[in-house]
């Protein structure tokens, strides 16, 4: 508890590399305290896959390209949300789900979109629990390409 507690108040740096359209690998690292960063690999072919997570354990995933109109479907963001810029990537948001089974879900949209008028990368995420609560919440990053 104390670290999830830890992580809500520190900067989260993610490195994310593409080898090619179907495979992207994403480095987090926190810069509070000495919660250990994490490396998550997606395979945008929409299979589950298990994992062993530092934080939940075995959890399960997968993910895909979706295009602007299906993210609206997915149920992560409400009428009038998620304001997408229209050609990035092709016009395409990666949507992944993931579950630790009996205990949460997860369903989340990465894309960019305009803050504050500036083109910021976004990841919007709706979780619920077992006892049937649910989260919604956008979170906005600054984006530096190499």
């Amino acid at each position: 508890m104390l670290i999830r507690k830890t992580a809500t108040a520190a900067s989260i740096h993610l490195k994310i590399s593409q080898r090619d359209s179907q495979h992207i690998k994403m480095a987090q690292s926190i810069t509070s305290g000495k919660i250990p960063g994490t490396t998550e690999e997606y395979t945008l072919d929409y299979e589950w896959r298990t994992n062993e997570d530092s934080f939940f354990g075995e959890v399960s995933g997968r993910s895909r390209w979706v295009s602007v109109a299906e993210a609206r479907e997915t149920g992560v963001v409400s009428e009038g949300e998620g304001e997408w810029i229209e050609g990035d990537s092709e016009g395409m948001l990666i949507h992944a789900e993931g579950r630790k089974e009996g205990e949460w879900e997860a369903s989340h949209l990465w894309g960019f979109e305009v803050v504050e008028g500036e083109r910021r990368h976004t990841r919007r995420v709706r979780v619920s629990n077992s006892k049937g609560e649910e989260l919604r919440v956008r979170m906005v990053y600054d984006f530096v390409g190499e």
